[in-house]
């Protein structure tokens, strides 16, 4: 009899699906968040240039150290209207709040969604405070298909689809960011393989 099925992170007990969720026996193979390769970088990047652009339209006005060439942009339009340039500092930082904003927004997304391989099932755990726990039986998985662009691939992540029989929720739903995506796939065939040998 082959032993069980294991990914090499693998844990007895599970850190981000609730041990309440699993059935009697029943042993997470693999759990995971997507990458935050996949989900933060942009927003942070955005903050950053806004964050430059705020600190050198505000460093002309203030006489901190500037920032070469953009400051001395911003202050040139000082020289046209000081109401302008107020109009320039206000303007960014209405951008950099919903920048900081978006970032949130990504980063609860990140922190929300958990994707899991049991011995039984697959299970996508979303909320933080308040909880949706969906799942497809992994005997009813048919397929599960990765996608990878070149990018992916050097980051180590990708994006993972399941289809399985009958209407279900999770199925078709593309899982972005997926840190590993083939041994979640090798992982998902090898429990639903083992399952339908018992």
């Amino acid at each position: 009899m082959a032993g069980p099925i294991v990914s090499p992170g693998y844990s007895p007990k599970p850190k981000l699906v609730k041990a309440a969720y699993l059935s009697p026996g029943e042993t997470v193979l693999r759990e995971s968040r997507a990458t935050r390769l996949y989900f933060l970088p942009g927003p942070i990047l955005l903050l950053l240039v806004l964050l430059g652009l705020e600190y050198s339209a505000v460093a002309g006005a203030r006489a901190w150290p500037t920032v070469p060439y953009l400051s001395t942009a911003f202050t040139s339009l000082g020289n046209y209207s000081s109401m302008l340039l107020r109009d320039v500092e206000l303007f960014f930082g209405l951008l950099l709040l919903l920048a900081a904003l978006f970032f949130l927004v990504r980063y609860l997304r990140w922190m929300r969604t958990v994707y899991a391989v049991t011995t039984n099932r697959v299970i996508v755990q979303r909320g933080i405070l308040s909880r949706d726990f969906d799942e497809i039986p992994v005997i009813k998985v048919r397929a599960v298909e990765v996608h990878q662009t070149a990018f992916d691939r050097l980051l180590g992540f990708g994006t993972v689809r399941l289809t399985s029989e009958g209407d279900n929720k999770i199925a078709n739903e593309a899982w972005r960011g997926v840190p590993k995506p083939w041994e979640f796939q090798r992982l998902v065939d090898a429990a639903a393989q083992k399952y339908t040998n018992r």
